[in-house]
């Protein structure tokens, strides 16, 4: 199955200060993520920075610039803000420092030596698509739940109905069986080529994820298995998905 559908599991860092995002809502229907894969005996240094970088943007006031920070355990930091429309997209990636056009010693030192330490970085924009998504009332994917989980389907031009169809299905499913826990689902807007959407779960800790599945896979029963199979006939083939992004 790994090779249809590429699962990252994403736990979130502290020590990033205050500048976090609120949830995808009030308007915000867009995610900007940057994702940036570190040299392993760089990752000390890479942190370092990160923390300079949360100082800098308090201390300018940057209140604009809200973003969640997410760590695997193979040196992949991903960075994600919420954004009302695409026309935030330079504020949230700091286009002013970066490009010099408001200078900063400060900043240039620390992303400097940021840069330094990567191996490489993708940056890309995705949808929150909140027709699709199951979030049962009240359940905040915030608050006490720092564990996330993100899965990336991508799938064959081409398909779109019918996976339109089948997320319509699993929405459906998890409504008539009153599932507990929640998924949001994103769709990749700018800098994915290919046809993808995100899944994205949450928890408590791992344990605590694992047994949720668990539990929702007894519920949905053969019904849930059906569908699985319907999402993996329309899965990308191989030679696509050695083009797709793998940075996070």
């Amino acid at each position: 199955m790994n090779k249809y559908i590429c699962i990252f599991i994403l736990i979130t860092a502290v020590g990033i200060g205050n500048v976090y995002s609120q949830p995808v809502s009030n308007g915000e229907h867009f995610v900007h993520i940057r994702g940036d894969v570190v040299r392993p005996s760089k990752a000390e240094t890479y942190e370092l920075g990160l923390l300079d970088l949360a100082a800098f943007l308090e201390k300018n006031s940057e209140k604009k610039v809200n973003y969640l920070t997410h760590i695997q355990d193979n040196f992949h930091y991903t960075h994600i803000s919420a954004i009302s429309d695409l026309n935030d997209i330079d504020k949230v990636s700091l286009g002013k420092y970066v490009s010099g056009e408001e200078a900063s010693e400060e900043f240039a030192f620390f992303w400097e030596s940021m840069n330094e330490t990567l191996e490489s970085r993708h940056t890309y924009v995705v949808r929150y698509d909140e027709e699709n998504s199951y979030v049962p009332d009240g359940e905040s994917w915030l608050e006490g739940m720092p564990y996330r989980k993100w899965n990336y389907y991508y799938f064959s031009p081409g398909t779109e109905e019918e996976v339109d169809k089948i997320l319509a299905a699993w929405k459906y499913l998890y409504e008539k069986n009153d599932i507990e826990s929640g998924y949001r689902i994103y769709r990749g807007v700018l800098g994915i080529e290919q046809p993808v959407v995100l899944f994205t779960s949450w928890a408590e800790n791992p344990l605590a994820h694992h047994e949720n599945l668990e539990a929702n896979m007894q519920l949905l029963g053969e019904e849930g298995s059906a569908l699985l199979l319907g999402m993996l006939e329309n899965a990308a083939r191989d030679d696509l998905n050695e083009a797709a992004p793998r940075v996070m």
